[in-house]
């Protein structure tokens, strides 16, 4: 590969301005440059910054001349890109392994496991070796203060961190878990008791749920069908994907009545249907699972008339459907004008 080492390294010494490509130089020289991951179109580096808490990632694609860097400069080049490229051309004029050139840096990643009392949570330091727990900040390891693997942060590994605050390791605390989660969902590297899982940020919500009950339909209060397992914690797993349990915003007859479920027989359709159901869409998900509910809703009743429940002929279970009354007509003139006659029904 060392020609299109060689041409992808001009192409970023063409593209850096000399202060980029001294800075570039000096990263290189300090060995702050690991190796990532390295593949059959790219080779991915971490470039290491302030004492090794910021990991830059860059990726080289020599086939095509091209690189990418996680640092977002409007600039055709920068000092990341010219220190992996650095890297990799001495280590091909050496004749070394990139993995000798740019050690493999140690990753953050988060290890959730299940406890009685809900998920706990615990920070390792991964590398090609094993891993080893992090019982201390990300800044004290980093600046050798504390004990523990080289490692390269990335900067969702800092907001963890300060979303953690004070708390290390063991059962998340509930009230931490939404924040905590929020930031999460930028990191890759998270397992649930050995299994790779993904953090999602978006709330899972129980849901109402409107079903047959006799003659008439019961609404009720269930989990999310979307949870595979909740946790006492306020987490719930959704397939392979951690997310937190939102609050429903119910009120507390709401929350009182509706986990047993609440009947509306025949003569309460009419409410259910222009009351009950359009409030609780706004503000809940709600799941029908049933064919007998009337075919056509007035989702606003203020401009109904009147709605009334007719009888279904053949299939005796109910309710054929919601017929609203004909509008009034309306007068452009005073209360008492008419729209005359003929205008009133369409």
């Amino acid at each position: 590969m060392a020609p299109a080492v060689d041409s992808l390294f001009f192409a970023v010494r063409s593209a850096c301005s000399t202060a980029q490509w001294s800075r570039g130089v000096e990263l290189s020289r300090a060995g702050a440059v690991f190796l990532d991951r390295e593949g059959e179109e790219e080779v991915i580096f971490r470039i290491a910054a302030r004492g090794g808490m910021i990991g830059r990632a860059v990726t080289l694609y020599p086939a095509d001349n091209d690189w990418d860097c996680g640092c977002d400069r409007p600039e055709a080049g920068c000092e990341h890109v010219a220190a992996a490229i650095i890297t990799w051309k001495r280590a091909s004029e050496k004749g070394q392994d990139l993995t000798v050139a740019a050690q493999p840096a140690g990753r953050v990643g988060y290890r959730f496991r299940r406890d009685a009392g809900g998920l706990t949570l615990e920070r390792v330091v991964s590398t090609a070796e094993g891993q080893q727990a992090l019982e201390s900040t990300l800044a004290a390891v980093a600046s050798k203060r504390v004990s523990g693997p080289s490692f390269v942060a990335g900067q969702a590994d800092l907001a963890v961190e300060l979303a953690l605050g004070t708390h290390r390791r063991g059962l998340l605390p509930r009230p931490l878990v939404g924040k905590v989660f929020a930031r999460l969902a930028h990191c890759t590297d998270i397992e649930l008791d050995g299994a790779a899982v993904s953090v999602s940020p978006e709330p899972v919500e129980p849901v109402v749920r409107v079903e047959d009950q006799g003659d008439g339909f019961r609404v009720r209060l269930v989990a999310n069908p979307s949870v595979t397992e909740s946790f006492a914690n306020g987490v719930a797993l959704c397939g392979r994907t951690l997310r937190p349990v939102g609050e429903p915003k119910l009120t507390g007859r709401e929350l009182h009545e509706l986990p047993r479920g609440r009947r509306y027989g025949p003569s309460d359709v009419a409410e259910l249907m222009t009351e009950v159901l359009p409030s609780l869409r706004r503000r809940v998900p709600v799941e029908v699972v049933t064919d007998n509910l009337p075919e056509t809703v007035a989702e606003n009743p203020a401009r109904a008339d009147r709605v009334v429940a007719e009888p279904r002929d053949t299939l005796g279970s109910g309710y054929a459907r919601l017929r609203r009354s004909p509008p009034r007509a309306r007068g452009r003139g005073t209360s008492g004008s008419s729209a005359g006659a003929g205008a009133g029904t369409r």
